[in-house]
């Protein structure tokens, strides 16, 4: 029988056992008669025969090409419960052939899954899981993920896995020992990260059943990377925003309950097409289920004159007489006008409301002391978050390197920003024919492609966007170093691998140091 990997467990596929007697019998003359050569486990297969290939281990953080100089089929890896770790590893083929890849586990909460990092719109960089029974690679070289997810009901201890590699001629065992630290990563991410999905590129299905599951596919996908996601369509006038937190419409039933998902760290409520007594009566129920504090409206972006801040003050003073904590999400790359860098301005005009002001990386231009200035100015009512987009670095398109990616989730931690606001993960200007929009800089507005491209009928991640949420992990265990050490010991580990904006170490090595350093400290 073929055995395949799911959910981290060995199982088998096997015949429905409702055939027929007959049926069976009839099936079973048919491979007789006609061989099964192309059956990984046929008799003929010699089982303890070597196959034929190299194999390379490395840190989820290099790039996959450069994968030569670590020849091995041992892995070994330290993580918290709750956490999600992977490495990277290619394989060397002497000839094309079918393979199939076999998962021993010895704790099925363990949870494990092993993807190809496929090459596409200038990097290889997406991750298609391998969901097959058997794989055919169509090169020699083959670029993989394997990823490992700790359950949080796990015991800490040290468990010890195999991957066995299989085809016609062979098979090849990579050993992998995980070891699970005594430190558990909060299911509610401790800074939420706001990321937009547009929903009018998810599907070209009008049955509104359809389309709720496919919005639900990306919700799920942007939990997993501890994200939390709004669905979001640009319009005019005005550049107004339409948000709102939840795959279902606002006035569904099951909004109520799905909202609730405490993988949330921030919800994104909707706006416009209200009047002040639905508004009311929504904002209400929010409050009512105690979401009221993580909940935001987002109706604006970027205003850059005197005018454009009028009309966000405008629904400001709206919201003020409706719901009149909760808070507006307001990203700013300048100050009143788009000639001033003076944030500070901006600050100031809406001191009254309770507002997130929400500063991009270019007018921070790298600066420390800048960040200092944004935090100690919010008023009482206010917080400061910050954003990227557009290529400016650190950031999610390819000018960033795999640890400057990681290393925005040290910068926030470091400069204290309440939150983390995205634009957009599945930035197409149309589907079936998917178009990228040329306009974008290269993987700006691409971190989840819809799957199609890759023969998936369901959304598929980045290398990008998993070092972006190990960056994530990392700010927890900071975040719980800083509570029980001190924030002196927390900056004295963070100062190994990061000392400000695009200061970074680019070893892979010292990175996975620092968390080792990290998790013993708070193991021990």
């Amino acid at each position: 029988m073929i055995l395949s990997i799911k959910n981290g467990t060995t199982e088998k596929s096997s015949i429905n056992i409702g055939t027929s007697f007959y049926t069976m019998f009839y099936f079973l003359l048919l491979i007789m008669s006609f061989g099964c050569a192309e059956k990984l486990d046929d008799t003929d297969n010699d089982n303890n025969k070597e196959l034929s290939l190299k194999s390379y281990i490395n840190s989820s953080l290099i790039v996959p090409t450069a994968y030569s100089s670590n020849l091995s089929d041992e892995v070994n890896l330290v993580m918290a419960k709750g956490e999600i770790e992977s490495f990277q590893l290619a394989l060397e083929l002497d000839e094309l052939q079918k393979l199939e890849f076999i998962k021993n586990s010895e704790n099925n909460l363990l949870n494990f899954s092993l993807s190809e990092i496929e090459n596409y719109n200038g990097a290889r960089d997406v991750i298609v899981p391998i969901d097959d029974e058997t794989f055919a690679p169509t090169n020699k070289t083959i670029y993989l993920l394997g990823t490992y997810e700790a359950d949080r009901a796990i015991e800490a201890g040290t468990y010890e896995d195999e991957l066995i590699i299989q085809s016609y001629s062979g098979k090849k065992t990579i050993t992998i020992t995980v070891e699970v630290k005594d430190v558990t990563i909060p299911v509610t991410p401790s800074i939420p990260l706001t990321f937009g999905i547009y929903q009018k590129v998810l599907t070209t299905s009008t049955n509104q059943e359809e389309i709720i599951n496919k919005r639900k596919e990306y919700f799920e996908l942007c939990f997993k990377n501890r994200l939390s996601p709004y669905l979001v369509n640009w319009g005019p006038p005005d550049m107004h925003l339409d948000v709102q937190s939840s795959p279902y419409d606002w006035d569904d039933p099951r909004t109520e309950d799905y909202i609730k998902d405490p993988r949330f760290a921030a919800i994104g409520l909707p706006y416009y097409h209200y009047n002040d007594e639905e508004l009311t009566q929504l904002y209400n129920k929010v409050e009512s289920a105690g979401l009221l504090n993580k909940s935001y409206v987002y109706y604006y972006d970027e205003p850059r004159s005197y005018e454009d801040h009028a009309k966000v003050l405008d629904h400001a003073e709206r919201l003020s007489t409706i719901s009149p904590t909760l808070k507006i999400q307001l990203p700013v790359f300048c100050g009143m006008t788009a000639e001033s860098d003076n944030l500070i301005e901006v600050f100031e005009y809406y001191k009254e409301y309770p507002l997130i002001i929400n500063s991009g990386y270019y007018p921070l231009q790298s600066s420390e002391e800048r960040a200092k200035q944004y935090l100690e100015k919010a008023y009482p009512n206010q917080e400061w978050w910050t954003y990227t987009c557009c290529g400016v670095k650190p950031g999610f398109t390819y000018n960033t390197s795999a640890i400057g990616m990681r290393s925005m989730m040290w910068r926030s931690w470091k400069e204290q920003s309440k939150g983390f606001l995205y634009w957009a993960v599945n930035n197409y200007e149309s589907i079936d024919p998917d178009v990228i929009p040329t306009w974008a800089k290269p993987g700006d507005g691409h971190l989840i492609y819809r799957g199609h491209e890759f023969g998936k009928d369901y959304p598929v991640s980045t290398l990008r966007l998993e070092r972006f949420r190990d960056g994530e992990e990392d700010y927890e265990l900071l975040k719980m170093i800083e509570q029980n050490f001190g924030r002196t010991k927390a900056l004295e580990l963070l100062s190994k691998v990061y000392q400000g904006p695009n200061q970074q170490v680019e070893n892979p090595a010292k990175v996975e140091q620092f968390r080792l350093e990290m998790l013993n400290l708070l193991s021990e």
